[in-house]
């Protein structure tokens, strides 16, 4: 079996043929986000190197990377956020690509217990029972986390961009709103499915959904919808709940599609784009768009 790492929707060739997306296959959340590192090692046993980069998904267990290196599968560096100084020993997973920021790399942290990235995860178990996943910023101690909201925090934030919660660093009620700004800024990487099938797994029938109507919330919310073929989609959507959440697209979706959603979505910050699959549709002929059900891969 390949090497599965949490490098923003990045695995194996031989891991997206071998597990169709059933099941979500990751162990934390991972966040486009850009943040500028440094990358240091050796090249042989007496040459070093040290060359600055940045990530463009980052996750509790590992990043996908932007550098101007040759780096080969199974190297070890070491990483540093410039922004606090953390750094930590990683392994280089697989080259992606190629792009302008230099080469694209998939690398797993040695040491996840490290917070590198100055973001607190929480036990990704938890993502079950969100409505939203967001990350967050206190606007007291600048303290960054990811951030599983239920229905009433999701009505707040959506209203209001903005919400109080406890800040275990505070050890108090304080503010917390999404971290804008040029230490954390969006990333625009497109991310790559867990599995590149349509209608791999189990499918769920469309009224499966329709049933899950506990904790709905029926608000109107900005999402972003990636589809490997079609790209990604600024949506409206018009509900939400733990299991899933409906939205309105020009696009043409087949039911079954597995996709990935950004929700509450913004081009200024960082995002959390959980995998999930278009279960139902329905044509809205009064504005030419399809309203669809997609539910959260669990």
């Amino acid at each position: 079996m390949g090497v599965k790492y949490d490098a923003g929707g990045l695995s194996s060739e031989k891991e997206r043929q071998t597990f169709p997306a059933a099941k979500n296959l990751r162990r934390s959340e991972r966040i486009l986000i850009s943040l500028p590192i440094s990358i240091s090692g050796k090249v042989e046993k007496t040459q070093r190197f040290l060359k600055e980069g940045r990530t463009l998904v980052v996750s509790r267990y590992g990043a996908t990377i932007a550098v101007d290196l040759h780096l080969h599968a199974g190297q070890n560096i070491i990483l540093q956020c410039v922004n606090d100084n953390e750094q930590a020993e990683a392994q280089v997973v697989e080259k992606i690509k190629d792009q302008p920021q230099g080469h694209v790399y998939g690398i797993k942290l040695l040491e996840p217990a490290v917070t590198l990235w100055g973001i607190t995860f929480p036990p990704f178990v938890e993502s079950q029972k969100a409505v939203v996943r967001v990350l967050l910023r206190c606007i007291t101690c600048q303290q960054v986390e990811v951030a599983y909201l239920n229905e009433f925090d999701t009505k707040g934030f959506v209203a209001h961009c903005s919400l109080a919660r406890f800040c275990s660093k505070c050890r108090n009620w304080t503010t917390w709103n999404r971290p804008y700004g040029e230490i954390f800024t969006a990333s625009s990487f497109p991310l790559r499915s867990d599995s590149q099938g349509q209608n791999s797994g189990a499918e769920l029938e469309p009224d499966d959904h329709d049933k899950r109507s506990h904790g709905r919330i029926r608000l109107e919310a900005v999402g972003c919808i990636r589809h490997p073929p079609l790209g990604d989609e600024i949506v409206l959507v018009v509900d939400l709940a733990p299991g899933g959440v409906r939205f309105c697209s020009s696009n043409n979706y087949a039911e079954g599609s597995h996709v990935e959603l950004a929700t509450p979505y913004s081009s200024k910050a960082p995002n959390i784009f959980a995998p999930a699959r278009i279960v139902s549709y329905k044509k809205c002929p009064e504005n030419a768009l399809t309203e669809y059900g997609l539910a959260y891969i669990v």
